[in-house]
């Protein structure tokens, strides 16, 4: 135990009821956010020290930075002053074995956490990981077990109970759990690795090969699906955690909380070229093409070899009506990667805005060979123009990849149905037509596709 720990235990078995407050930590050298969020949790404690909830606000605030022996002093403050909650002995276990403490004495937290509350999954997942990480893996067998008797569906705990199972010698049943696993999370590393090494212990070596040569490329994991230590972690205004944050929502399509955490790690790392181009990037994906401008600009001015920022600046141009900029800078990105489907797609869009559809045409079928392809709403704005022009085969061809793509967008399932009954097959413009009415049912062409459905063409 540490010596701020050994203090803190001595004042609070000497003083009774009287209130202690822990020493105040230093934020005079951290970022301006954290020091904030920690300096105004200090002074809530401060006013309430008798209120667990002020001391459980104060430790996760100093958890979440990765202050966790003063977190572990403040978790188990409030504990004692309400000891009905699972928050607080569940998340001081979890600071303790980010310390590398005791055990043992972990899993005394733990065990007062399910005292409390014993169908929180995560919390036998917690002791799993506890028992492996001391060598007792028959123990840890058993706590992955107790975390699928509440959730069978637990991917985590098959994917933890799998490698465990390795370990113990038992091969075939571990196989089992962590092919339930992986489809949990197709593209998890540490699964993928695991099951390969199960499939060569078994004998199965061709598998255990295919799966050892894909493992390298992956960088997935699959989630702990701990909500409680996700909220934690949540209150962590670092940049870098902020940057993490966001660049995990960007994969969820979460723009609005992407721009949020981006500001915040702006304000200490503006010299980034990274964060402007990812900020643009989100900005643009809400069609705040006017905001996004200014950091894309920022980006090339910091790293005029960005092809990306580059790409998205035209992009963010042209739907501010600067299409003379967005096609100088599609020209100077095109003369330098001519196969980029971004690039490519976008100066088709403004061929077809220009009417130039034969000019639209080269740039759609170069991006169509491109390793990216055609990118956002092109195939769908492409196959609408042939449409037009009376070109069905190919405009039923670029709406299918569309839809392929974006299978639950309804303007490009009626795009395709239109073209597809504007060329005469029927069949499939009705099963278009009717996996777009249900997507949209107060669509401009849903009435049409309701008298195509009733027999009147």
């Amino acid at each position: 135990m540490s010596r701020l720990l050994i203090i803190f235990a001595l004042l609070f078995s000497s003083c009774g009821q009287e209130a202690v407050l822990p020493p105040r930590v230093d934020t005079s050298a951290m970022e301006n956010a954290v020091a904030a969020l920690l300096d105004a949790r200090y002074l809530a404690l401060e006013s309430a020290p008798e209120s667990a909830a002020a001391w459980g606000q104060y430790a996760i605030a100093l958890h979440a930075h990765n202050l966790c022996e003063s977190a572990i002093v403040c978790y188990g403050r409030a504990h004692a002053l309400d000891p009905t909650s699972f928050r607080y002995p569940y998340l001081l276990a979890h600071a303790r074995e980010q310390r590398g403490e005791d055990p043992e004495r972990t899993l005394e937290y733990l065990e007062a956490a399910r005292a409390i509350d014993s169908k929180y999954p995560p919390l036998y997942l917690a002791k799993g990981n506890l028992m492996a990480g001391a060598g007792r893996l028959t123990e840890a067998r058993e706590a992955f077990e107790a975390a699928l008797a509440q959730d069978p569906d637990y991917g985590k705990a098959h994917a933890n109970l799998g490698e465990v199972l390795i370990l113990l010698g038992d091969p075939q049943e571990a196989r089992r759990h962590l092919e339930l696993a992986l489809k949990a999370a197709p593209d998890d590393r540490p699964v993928n690795a695991a099951l390969s090494r199960a499939f060569a212990l078994t004998g199965e070596r061709e598998k255990a090969r295919e799966l050892a040569g894909r493992t390298a490329g992956l960088k997935v994991r699959l989630s702990d699906g701990d909500s409680m230590v996700t909220e934690m972690q949540k209150v962590d205004t670092s940049a870098e955690a902020c940057l993490q944050r966001a660049k995990q929502l960007a994969t969820e399509g979460r723009w609005e909380e992407v721009v949020s955490n981006l500001r915040v790690t702006l304000k200490e790392r503006d010299d980034e070229h990274a964060i402007h181009s990812r900020m643009g990037h989100a900005l643009l994906s809400l069609g705040r093409a006017s905001e996004a401008g200014p950091y894309l600009e920022r980006t090339l001015k910091m790293n005029p070899e960005h092809v990306l920022a580059r790409s998205r600046l035209a992009a963010a141009y042209a739907a501010t009506g600067r299409k003379d900029e967005a096609k100088k800078e599609l020209a100077t990105l095109l003369a330098a990667q001519p196969m980029l489907g971004e690039a490519l797609t976008l100066r088709g869009l403004l061929h077809l805005e220009d009417n130039e559809l034969g000019a639209a045409d080269e740039m759609f079928r170069r991006a169509r060979r491109s390793p990216q392809g055609v990118t956002g709403e092109g195939d769908m704005r492409w196959g609408v123009a042939l449409a037009q022009a009376s070109r069905f085969p190919e405009a039923i061809e670029a709406l299918k990849a569309f839809t392929s793509a974006q299978p639950k967008r309804a303007d490009g399932r009626y795009a395709l149905a239109l073209a597809l009954q504007q060329n005469g097959q029927f069949q499939e413009a009705v099963r278009e037509y009717r996996i777009a009415l249900e997507l949209d049912p107060k669509h401009p062409l849903a009435a049409r596709a309701r008298a195509l459905l009733q027999g009147r063409r």
